[in-house]
């Protein structure tokens, strides 16, 4: 969480829960760290600054299980569709590549053999 510090001081407030036990997986780690700080990233810009940022890990059988929730507004679902489009962004040009959710979703997929999904309301 460091390497958001500068952005959580304004009025985010971040709660962490991380299952205790969860089992050991064979993982790229710095992919998964890819993976994190990505979704994390994205989660911070949609709370404009203020809300909350929950940080969940637990298993299921044998699998792994990662939640980052955040209290922002929401995805418009008109663009719910289109989120892991490569280079798709809702960003202003130059102010992000559009590669952040597909390189995600490649990382956890391809890499990982796992799944990746997503709730808005």
């Amino acid at each position: 969480m460091r390497l958001f510090a500068y952005q959580l001081k304004c009025g985010i407030q971040v709660q962490r829960n991380y299952d205790q036990h969860l089992p050991k997986i064979l993982a790229y780690g710095s992919k998964l760290n890819q993976v994190w700080t990505n979704l994390i990233d994205k989660a911070i810009d949609a709370m404009d600054g203020k809300g909350l940022l929950e940080i969940t890990t637990h298993h299921c059988d044998r699998f792994a299980h990662s939640d980052i929730i955040d209290s922002g507004s929401g995805i418009p679902p008109e663009i719910k569709t289109r989120i892991f489009e490569p280079f798709f962004t809702t960003k202003s040009m130059g102010h992000r590549s559009g590669l952040g959710l597909e390189t995600v979703r490649r990382i956890v997929e391809n890499r990982h053999h796992g799944t990746l999904s997503f709730e808005s309301f």
